[in-house]
């Protein structure tokens, strides 16, 4: 039986929404990680926040839920999430409560980093490679650890830059939005500058300058400075 334009529009204009709404969720199974075991279940993340519906009652089954405006800042990495909220935890002076998630086998996080990555509102620590990012330049880097590094490639793109590590759970991604400094040490050593810390990283192969100013020029741009013209080895500090 052939549809009518108003029933084939309706059917489509259907499936759209039903798409959009399955990309604007995810849900990951995963496991509540208590100081001793921790309970299985189901983390949901939307455009409201993050909850945790576990998946057997009793007194180690929690349930969580935070719309993100209650949520500090979000850690996430392929196989674990770590949710830092604004709550005090008194035995540990007053430090702010860090719940953790870890993915079950077979499932991984990767698909929420999709759904939060460009959300401005989502206090995001990226511990992955953004895959979407196109690449303006990369260059092979060792980045410097407190007991051991990882080696991996070091990509600048428009809105990111991004480490991806050969390493399992060492990879980052920064919006440059969130990065307050970039600078040299010496010729072969580079330090970005966040909130949370510094990273290091050593380069295996020479930096071109011009990419390097361009790179510090984002990130200035990105602050919502305006960047003066380039004196090398002033500006920069390289």
């Amino acid at each position: 039986m052939e549809l009518s334009r108003k029933e084939a529009l309706a059917i489509y204009l259907s499936a759209a929404l039903f798409v959009a709404s399955v990309a604007s969720a995810a849900e990951i199974r995963a496991q509540h990680e208590h100081w001793r075991k921790g309970c299985p279940g189901e983390v949901q993340i939307d455009e409201q926040g993050i909850r945790f519906i576990p998946q057997t009652s009793g007194a180690k089954a929690h349930l969580w839920e935070w719309s993100w405006q209650d949520v500090q800042r979000l850690e996430l990495s392929a196989d674990r999430i770590v949710v830092v909220t604004y709550d005090d935890v008194r035995w540990r002076l007053g430090a702010d409560r860090a719940v953790r998630f870890r993915a079950a086998t077979g499932h991984d996080f990767l698909g929420a980093y999709q759904l939060v990555r460009d959300r401005g509102d989502v206090r995001l620590v990226a511990k992955v490679a953004d895959r979407r990012e196109p690449a303006l330049w990369e260059i092979p880097v060792k980045r410097l650890g407190r007991t051991q590094g990882s080696h991996g490639r070091l990509r600048a793109g428009p809105k990111r830059l991004i480490y991806e590590s050969l390493s399992d759970n060492k990879s980052m991604t920064w919006k440059y939005t969130q990065i307050q400094n970039l600078s040299s040490l010496g010729a072969d050593r580079l330090v970005l500058t966040t909130s949370l810390g510094q990273s290091v990283f050593q380069l295996k192969a020479p930096l071109d300058q011009t990419r390097y100013d361009e790179l510090w020029r984002k990130i200035q741009g990105a602050q919502g400075l305006s960047a003066p013209p380039i004196v090398h080895g002033e500006e920069t500090g390289r």
